[in-house]
């Protein structure tokens, strides 16, 4: 590992012990994650003692489901889901990928980030297959963009987290937060305990929420430095593989035929 990776390493096992954090994140769907940047993540949270979460490109993406299996993550998040449909669609592909054995030791997630996810939910958690779901992310991010608003943390994304979740509760799923986080964000976590069991930056998931909510501000910003550390080390990464044929490329000028 080099300097970069050691340093991520020292901050999730400083997020394991202190802050109620179990897993780091990544994502098929938002980040358009390459093998190169899969591996180093599941290194990197092997070392630390955490597990992986990783967000699938939809609701039926067999090839990245397949992909998360291999890499061994503990737990999938499904993007979107605005309708039953969808959501028995990903289910039974979760289903289908892991043995009853292994989903014994899974969590299937699902994320709901638009107006429509959250006035159909509802709808959407009368899936005959619902018992395979073991909690629901609020897309806070997506949810304003939807809502045409800026603010993550506005009284009006509070409200509809509070009647979100409430409806998630009765059937007895895990309720987290997601989308743009920051140390602004504790308020709006503290208006919602009792509802939530924990809250995801773009790379790191708090699932314990009894450990988080202590030095929660903290916590995020080690998260967030996580994912500084992270972006720093893509940037070495492809700025090396950008350069290494340089030499390759001046040497066979020379045969250029224009």
């Amino acid at each position: 590992m080099n300097a970069i990776e050691k340093k991520m390493v020292e901050i999730l096992r400083t997020l394991r012990d202190h802050h109620g954090v179990t897993a780091v994140k990544t994502s098929f769907e938002t980040e358009d994650v390459q093998l190169f940047e899969l591996l180093r993540t599941m290194e990197i949270a092997l070392t630390a003692g955490v597990g992986l979460l990783v967000k699938l490109g939809g609701c039926e993406a067999w090839t990245d489901i397949r992909t998360a299996k291999a890499f061994g993550a503990g737990s999938i998040l499904g993007p979107m889901i605005e309708s039953r449909f969808a959501l028995e669609k990903y289910l039974e592909m979760c289903e289908r990928s892991y043995s009853a054995e292994e989903r014994t030791e899974m969590k299937f997630l699902i994320n709901i980030e638009t107006t429509d996810g959250c006035d159909k939910i509802d709808q959407i958690l009368s899936a005959y297959n619902l018992n395979m779901l073991h909690g629901v992310v609020l897309g806070r991010t997506d949810l304003c963009n939807d809502l045409n608003t800026k603010d993550v943390d506005s009284a009006e994304i509070l409200k509809v987290a509070r009647e979100l979740f409430t409806k998630v509760k009765e059937q007895s799923l895990r309720c987290l937060v997601g989308g743009g986080v920051t140390p602004k964000s504790a308020p709006f976590m503290q208006q919602l305990e009792g509802l939530i069991d924990g809250f995801e930056t773009r790379k790191i998931v708090f699932t314990d929420y009894s450990k988080a909510k202590y030095n929660m501000e903290e916590g995020i910003r080690l998260a967030l430095q996580y994912e500084l550390c992270w972006f720093e080390l893509k940037q070495q990464y492809y700025g090396d593989r950008f350069h290494e044929d340089n030499g390759k490329i001046k040497g066979l000028t020379q045969y250029s035929l224009s």
